[in-house]
């Protein structure tokens, strides 16, 4: 089945245009599980308990879908599937050396607390040591010390939701923090993060930590975003995100 037999909104249809990544996902899964029916977050209703197989998607914003249903083989909880579909990763040599001109074009002076402002800094310093050329650019090759660098068009805007994803927001988080229907995120060590949805209930999320030292990393960083630095000797930090939500993280055990 296409996208052009499906009833979408044109403000779906828009943000799939600009999302090919999103495309062949629906390619992927769609022989084994069914087009999934497609909405913008601002139409999804409470209606939606009622359905009993769901096999539902939605945009968020940001270049970002979300996937709900249960997979023929099941889940590891019994829960169903909470897909988080994005902007591809930018290939690691490129984000290594993003890093390496950012750490040098960032002073002291630019510490800014308000978290748009702070973003709209940080973007416009990333568009000050690239260098946007039209044709594809074998990232391996790029070399350390260059002023500028070359980044293909098509990977710009991936890019820039990358760096704003971990540079301002919350990570892995950040897709959960954006999705108005969610009420509630646990993680409880290693394993898949799991919400509770207002509509659809527990889900069990497609982003998991592999290990303890992935998961005490990003512990370490989100603690240090908030302001609330852990450590062994102070396990428990109790927090405010920005957009009100509370946070509570226990260190070296349960993660929450």
């Amino acid at each position: 089945m296409s996208l052009q037999t499906v009833t979408i909104s044109e403000k779906v249809k828009d943000a799939l245009k600009k999302a090919p990544y999103v495309v062949r996902y629906i390619k992927n899964i769609e022989k084994s599980i069914g087009f999934p029916n497609i909405l913008d977050v601002s139409e999804l209703s409470y209606d939606l308990k009622k359905l009993r197989n769901v096999n539902l998607m939605y945009h968020i914003g940001e270049g970002i879908f979300i996937h709900i249903y249960m997979p023929p083989q099941g889940t590891i909880s019994g829960y169903r599937k909470y897909v988080v579909i994005e902007p591809p990763s930018p290939h690691p040599r490129l984000l290594e050396l993003i890093e390496i001109r950012l750490a040098d074009v960032i002073t002291e002076k630019d510490n800014v607390e308000d978290i748009e402002e702070r973003k709209k800094l940080i973007l416009s310093k990333l568009d000050s040591i690239i260098r946007i050329v039209d044709t594809p650019v074998n990232y391996d090759t790029l070399k350390s010390g260059a002023k500028t660098i070359q980044v293909y068009r098509a990977d710009y805007e991936y890019l820039r939701y990358h760096i704003a994803k971990d540079k301002i927001g919350l990570g892995v988080l950040e897709p959960f923090i954006k999705d108005i229907w969610i009420e509630d995120i646990t993680c409880r060590g290693m394993g898949y993060i799991y919400l509770f949805h207002k509509i659809f209930g527990p889900l069990e999320t497609n982003i998991e930590f592999k290990s303890t030292e992935e998961l005490d990393s990003f512990v370490i960083k989100l603690a240090e975003r908030i302001g609330k630095p852990v450590s062994h000797a102070r396990p428990i930090v109790d927090a405010t995100l920005p957009d009100g939500s509370r946070i509570n993280i226990v260190y070296g055990g349960d993660v929450s």
